[in-house]
C-alpha cells in the first residue's frame, strides 16, 4: 500500500485569516460599543458592550481589558471619522478666524447628520481629565494663530478654549435633543467670533461662509 503524502498545512494562509477574524471582531465590539455608549452613557457595562457585539465576557477581555479600552478606541474612531468629514472644508485655509469658524460649524454639523457618533462624544467629554498646562485641544493652535496675528483681541487663550468648547458642546446638545431652528450652528459660529474681537456684520459673514463650505 503505498504511503500517503502529508497533509500541507498553510501556515502563513491560516495565521492571516485569524487576524483578519481578529480584526472583524474588534472592530464589530467598537462599532456595537459606539451604538450602545450612544444609549446608555458611561453607565453601560462590559456585559452590556459584549451582548451588543454578540460575543462572551471573555472574548470581550481579549480585546479591550477594561471598558476605559474599548471607550477609547470608540473616541479614536469618532475622531477620524469627524476628521475625515472636516478635511474637505480645511483644506487650504489659511485664515484663523475662517478656519475656527469652519471647525466649530462643521464639528456641530458632523454630530447633527451622524446622531450616534454625536451622543457618544458627548458623553466621552464627560470622561476627560482636568486640563493641565500643556495638554491640547483641536482649537488651542487656531486660537494661539488668531491672536499672534491680531485676527483675534488680545485673549487668554485658555479662557477661550473653554468658551469655545462649551459652546460647540452645548450647540452639539441642542441639535441633537430640541431640534434647534434653522440657521442655529451658524448663529453660535458667528457670536464665537464677535466674543473674539471681529465686528457683528464680519463676524456673521465668516460663519456663513464657514456654514456654506463642503464637508461631510
Amino acid at each position: 500500500m503505498k504511503p500517503r503524502s502529508p497533509i500541507k498545512v498553510n501556515l502563513a494562509a491560516r495565521a492571516a485569516n485569524a487576524e483578519i477574524r481578529r480584526r472583524q471582531t474588534r472592530k464589530r465590539l467598537i462599532e456595537a460599543g459606539l451604538a450602545v455608549l450612544a444609549e446608555k452613557g458611561l453607565t453601560a457595562s462590559i456585559e452590556d458592550y459584549a451582548a451588543a457585539a454578540g460575543v462572551s465576557r471573555g472574548t470581550f477581555y481579549n480585546y479591550f481589558p477594561t471598558t476605559g479600552d474599548l471607550l477609547g478606541a470608540i473616541r479614536r474612531m469618532i475622531m477620524r471619522n469627524a476628521g475625515v468629514e472636516l478635511a474637505p472644508a480645511l483644506e487650504g485655509m489659511a485664515d484663523p478666524a475662517m478656519r475656527l469658524a469652519t471647525l466649530s460649524f462643521h464639528l456641530i454639523d458632523f454630530a447633527r447628520r451622524n446622531p450616534t457618533q454625536g451622543w457618544a462624544g458627548l458623553h466621552l467629554e464627560r470622561l476627560q481629565p482636568s486640563r493641565r498646562a500643556g495638554d491640547t485641544d483641536p482649537f488651542d493652535a487656531v486660537l494661539s494663530a488668531g491672536v499672534a496675528q491680531k485676527r483675534f483681541r488680545e485673549v487668554d487663550v485658555w479662557a477661550a478654549r473653554t468658551l469655545v468648547t462649551g459652546a460647540v458642546r452645548m450647540a452639539i446638545h441642542d441639535a441633537l435633543t430640541v431640534d434647534p431652528p434653522p440657521g442655529h450652528a451658524q448663529a453660535i459660529v458667528a457670536l464665537i467670533l464677535a466674543a473674539l474681537g471681529l465686528e457683528p456684520g464680519e463676524a456673521e459673514a465668516v460663519a456663513a461662509e464657514a456654514a456654506a463650505r463642503p464637508g461631510g
